[in-house]
Protein backbone atom coordinates (compact mmCIF):
# COMPACT_ATOMS: atom_id res chain seq x y z
CA UNK A 1 0.00 0.00 0.00
CA UNK A 2 3.36 2.00 0.60
CA UNK A 3 3.78 1.67 -2.87
CA UNK A 4 0.87 2.62 -4.48
CA UNK A 5 0.00 6.56 -4.94
CA UNK A 6 -3.22 7.30 -3.07
CA UNK A 7 -5.57 7.43 -5.92
CA UNK A 8 -3.81 4.15 -7.53
CA UNK A 9 -4.48 2.95 -3.70
CA UNK A 10 -7.85 3.65 -4.30
CA UNK A 11 -8.20 2.02 -7.32
CA UNK A 12 -6.84 -1.14 -6.18
CA UNK A 13 -9.70 -0.78 -2.75
CA UNK A 14 -12.53 -0.19 -5.29
CA UNK A 15 -11.24 -2.80 -7.53
CA UNK A 16 -10.97 -5.58 -5.01
CA UNK A 17 -14.48 -4.44 -3.08
CA UNK A 18 -16.36 -5.47 -6.47
CA UNK A 19 -14.45 -8.89 -7.22
CA UNK A 20 -16.50 -12.07 -6.33
CA UNK A 21 -15.29 -15.26 -7.10
CA UNK A 22 -17.53 -17.45 -9.99
CA UNK A 23 -19.28 -20.19 -8.94
CA UNK A 24 -17.48 -23.46 -9.27
CA UNK A 25 -17.95 -25.47 -12.65
CA UNK A 26 -18.30 -29.49 -11.24
CA UNK A 27 -17.40 -30.76 -15.22
CA UNK A 28 -13.92 -28.62 -14.68
CA UNK A 29 -12.88 -29.64 -11.45
CA UNK A 30 -13.66 -33.52 -11.88
CA UNK A 31 -12.19 -36.31 -14.11
CA UNK A 32 -14.23 -39.29 -15.66
CA UNK A 33 -11.72 -42.32 -14.88
CA UNK A 34 -11.96 -44.88 -17.31
CA UNK A 35 -14.17 -48.08 -15.88
CA UNK A 36 -10.64 -50.12 -16.73
CA UNK A 37 -8.99 -48.20 -14.30
CA UNK A 38 -11.14 -48.61 -11.60
CA UNK A 39 -11.24 -52.53 -11.35
CA UNK A 40 -8.80 -52.17 -8.60
CA UNK A 41 -6.22 -54.45 -10.23
CA UNK A 42 -2.84 -52.84 -10.38
CA UNK A 43 -1.08 -52.28 -13.72
CA UNK A 44 2.58 -52.58 -13.84
CA UNK A 45 5.18 -52.08 -17.01
CA UNK A 46 8.67 -52.72 -17.08
CA UNK A 47 11.13 -50.48 -15.83
CA UNK A 48 13.91 -50.21 -18.27
CA UNK A 49 16.68 -47.40 -18.00
CA UNK A 50 15.99 -45.78 -21.80
CA UNK A 51 19.67 -43.92 -21.29
CA UNK A 52 21.31 -47.20 -20.54
CA UNK A 53 19.66 -49.09 -23.20
CA UNK A 54 20.28 -46.12 -26.24
CA UNK A 55 23.61 -46.49 -24.87
CA UNK A 56 23.86 -50.15 -25.61
CA UNK A 57 22.49 -49.79 -28.84
CA UNK A 58 24.65 -46.66 -29.59
CA UNK A 59 27.71 -48.85 -28.98
CA UNK A 60 26.19 -52.23 -31.17
CA UNK A 61 25.51 -50.15 -33.76
CA UNK A 62 29.20 -48.67 -34.17
CA UNK A 63 30.62 -51.66 -33.44
CA UNK A 64 28.57 -53.28 -36.74
CA UNK A 65 29.64 -50.45 -38.78
CA UNK A 66 26.72 -47.92 -38.33
CA UNK A 67 28.03 -44.40 -37.02
CA UNK A 68 26.08 -43.79 -33.92
CA UNK A 69 28.11 -41.31 -32.40
CA UNK A 70 29.68 -41.19 -28.96
CA UNK A 71 27.45 -43.59 -26.80
CA UNK A 72 26.06 -41.02 -24.86
CA UNK A 73 22.60 -42.50 -24.08
CA UNK A 74 21.01 -39.48 -25.54
CA UNK A 75 18.79 -39.86 -29.23
CA UNK A 76 20.64 -37.75 -31.49
CA UNK A 77 20.26 -37.33 -35.26
CA UNK A 78 23.15 -39.90 -35.61
CA UNK A 79 21.77 -42.06 -33.45
CA UNK A 80 18.35 -42.11 -35.18
CA UNK A 81 20.11 -41.97 -38.97
CA UNK A 82 22.34 -44.86 -37.67
CA UNK A 83 19.08 -46.62 -36.61
CA UNK A 84 17.68 -46.49 -39.86
CA UNK A 85 20.62 -47.50 -42.07
CA UNK A 86 20.21 -50.50 -39.64
CA UNK A 87 17.04 -51.23 -40.13
CA UNK A 88 17.26 -50.60 -44.17
CA UNK A 89 20.07 -53.23 -44.46
CA UNK A 90 17.51 -55.46 -42.03
CA UNK A 91 14.63 -55.56 -44.40
CA UNK A 92 12.34 -53.67 -41.73
CA UNK A 93 10.42 -49.83 -41.55
CA UNK A 94 13.26 -47.96 -41.57
CA UNK A 95 11.47 -45.53 -38.52
CA UNK A 96 14.53 -44.26 -36.50
CA UNK A 97 12.81 -45.28 -33.41
CA UNK A 98 13.72 -47.76 -30.96
CA UNK A 99 10.98 -51.26 -31.13
CA UNK A 100 11.15 -54.73 -29.83
CA UNK A 101 12.47 -55.95 -33.32
CA UNK A 102 15.03 -53.79 -33.48
CA UNK A 103 16.25 -54.27 -29.79
CA UNK A 104 16.00 -58.10 -30.97
CA UNK A 105 17.86 -57.84 -33.96
CA UNK A 106 20.68 -55.65 -32.63
CA UNK A 107 21.27 -58.03 -29.57
CA UNK A 108 21.64 -60.80 -32.21
CA UNK A 109 24.89 -58.87 -33.38
CA UNK A 110 26.17 -57.96 -30.23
Amino acid sequence: AKALRPEQLERARAATELWKAKPLDPAANSADIPESWQDGTPQTTASVDMKKAVQNIQRILNKNGYEAGNPDGLMGLKTKNAIMAFQTDNDMKATGAVDEKLVKALLARK
